[in-house]
């Protein structure tokens, strides 16, 4: 009688010794609760608090969202000078990171974190918003000014009259000069942080 592939690899495995089982996890310290007293500037400390508490997740979530947003405000203007006798100056760039398993509230946090950054935004879009519609008004009057002022150089060269096209030359390059600009958006942030979009904008 000939045994088939199924019996041999049964018998294989009743006669085989299985190891003992090790445990899957990781031997890492747990990580310590921060002290947001300790570590925060008074003004914040309320406000992580609050956060953290309606989000039920560690403060340390929203106060690294909340201290990278700050950084991202004050930008270059700050510098970090490491010799006391020396003027080597650095200016540093804030980096954070949230690092916890699945639905843990990182993102929910990290929203709060950025909020104020991303209110200072909205009032900024606002008011770029207007400052357009009054550039529009201005680009019309400009529009108008300026076919007013070739109309004046097409009737002085069609009189032949050197003063009045000298006169009407001067207006437009003056025109020219003053040509309005439209206003810049200010940013607070960005989804795009390419060399080559980061430079567009």
């Amino acid at each position: 009688m000939t045994r088939s592939w199924d019996d041999e690899a049964e018998a294989a495995a009743t006669d085989a010794e299985w190891p003992t089982p090790e445990r899957i996890g990781s031997d890492l310290p747990p990580v310590p609760q921060m002290d947001v007293e300790a570590l925060l500037p008074a003004p914040l400390v309320g406000y992580v608090r609050d956060a953290a508490h309606r989000k039920v997740a560690p403060p340390e979530f929203v106060a690294i969202s909340l201290i990278v947003s700050l950084g991202a405000l004050i930008e270059a203007r700050c510098g970090v000078r490491p010799k006391l006798l020396d003027d080597w100056i650095v200016v540093p760039n804030l980096w954070g990171a949230i690092i916890a398993p699945p639905s843990k509230k990182k993102s929910p946090s990290m929203a709060d974190g950025t909020k104020p950054l991303k209110w200072l935004a909205a009032n900024a879009r606002a008011k770029h918003t207007k400052a357009m519609e009054a550039h529009e008004e201005e680009v019309e009057q400009f529009d108008v000014m300026m076919a007013a002022a070739k109309k004046a150089l097409a009737k002085a060269a069609d009189a032949d009259d050197a003063e009045k096209l000298q006169s009407a030359k001067t207006r437009i390059a003056a025109l020219k000069d003053s040509k309005p600009k439209p206003p810049t958006l200010k940013r607070y942030t960005s989804n795009d942080a390419t060399i080559e979009k980061l430079g567009d904008l």
